[in-house]
């Protein structure tokens, strides 16, 4: 072997030790800081003896489910429920009545630390638990592959127990239509449109120009478009910002014609509504079960629902089409 040859094997070898090295860093300094954050919680949230408390620290969608079964958990249950969340999720406990105290955090833990203490996802009355299934130590005997019934297994709750519907006050969903007849100057809200491009739970990825072009052929269709966007987040060419809490935006789906989007946690908050989803997928297939997500989707039992697989390799403008076939087509039957 030649000697330049063996220095670059050497070179190789020694970034990749660099890198193992980097990544294990990483993973220590993440631990240490969960670790911080979870006996920060200790210390302010203080449980009696007859409550139960668990700490939220996923996704939005994560969270609206684990609360959406909170009701069932405390009728066999008992006792009281306290739920932590990080700010931006107060809302959503917020819509079921069955949580008795909500306190709010900047930061939590992040999604691995279950998986590093699963005993902490056990429910137990005058501790603190983490409100999600997925370092749960019992959950590889789930009987089902069903995402929702990981949370019910988890909560030892019968898998024919039903989610509580989000509760909402009159007050509120005037004040929410006010807003959004103040945003789009009309007061058609069955001509509304809501895209939602970003999606931080999902490996689809659609460029800018795909939405553009979307936005651009529904408003030749005569509906108003908008984007369903944070500050942090651009808005699409053509298109209103939106940027309601969770309580709200569930309100505003209940009159609007349809809401458009890669599957996120925002499609579990508004399954209740009475809109037209079109949800996006990846095709691919759900790592932890070897089941298609959309399959194994609550959502997919919603009338309401058009669901599609994009496989990120075909064309963006054939999507765009069909989309477009389907709101199309629902116009023509509702006239």
């Amino acid at each position: 072997m030649k000697e330049s040859t063996k220095l670059k094997i050497k070179s190789i070898l020694s970034r990749l030790r660099l890198l193992n090295t980097l990544y294990f860093l990483k993973l220590l300094l993440t631990l240490l800081r969960d670790k911080f954050l979870w006996e920060k919680i200790k210390e302010k949230v203080k449980l009696s003896d007859d409550e139960f408390g668990f700490v939220c620290n996923l996704h939005n969608g994560d969270t609206y489910v684990f609360c959406s079964f909170i009701e069932a958990f405390k009728k066999k249950y008992g006792g009281k429920i306290t739920v932590v969340v990080k700010n931006s999720q107060y809302s959503i406990p917020k819509m079921f009545p069955a949580i008795d105290k909500i306190i709010t955090f900047k930061k939590l833990p992040s999604s691995s630390f279950g998986d590093l203490y699963p005993s902490l996802s056990e429910p137990k009355k005058g501790s603190l638990s983490l409100g999600y299934p997925y370092g749960y130590k019992n959950i590889d005997n789930c009987p089902n592959s069903n995402w929702f019934q990981t949370f019910q297994f988890q909560l030892k709750l019968d898998l024919s127990s039903n989610q509580s519907k989000p509760v909402i006050s009159y007050d509120l969903k005037e004040q929410s239509l006010k807003e959004l007849k103040t945003l789009i100057g009309s007061n058609s809200f069955k001509k509304v449109v809501i895209i939602s491009p970003y999606s931080y739970s999902s490996s689809l990825n659609l460029k800018e120009f795909f939405w553009i072009e979307l936005a651009e052929n529904l408003r030749k269709l005569g509906y108003i478009v908008m984007t369903n966007a944070s500050k942090r987040e651009d808005v699409i060419n053509g298109t209103i910002r939106i940027n309601f809490d969770f309580q709200k935006l569930l309100l505003i789906a209940e009159e609007i014609g349809f809401f458009i989007g890669i599957r996120s946690g925002l499609f579990d908050i508004i399954s209740s509504a009475n809109c037209r989803k079109i949800i996006l997928y990846p095709k691919l297939t759900y790592p932890l079960s070897g089941i298609k997500y959309k399959d194994m989707d609550i959502l997919s039992k919603d009338k309401n629902v058009i669901q599609i697989e994009f496989d990120q390799n075909s064309s963006e403008f054939d999507l765009s089409c069909k989309i477009i076939e389907i709101v199309n087509q629902f116009d023509k039957n509702c006239s």
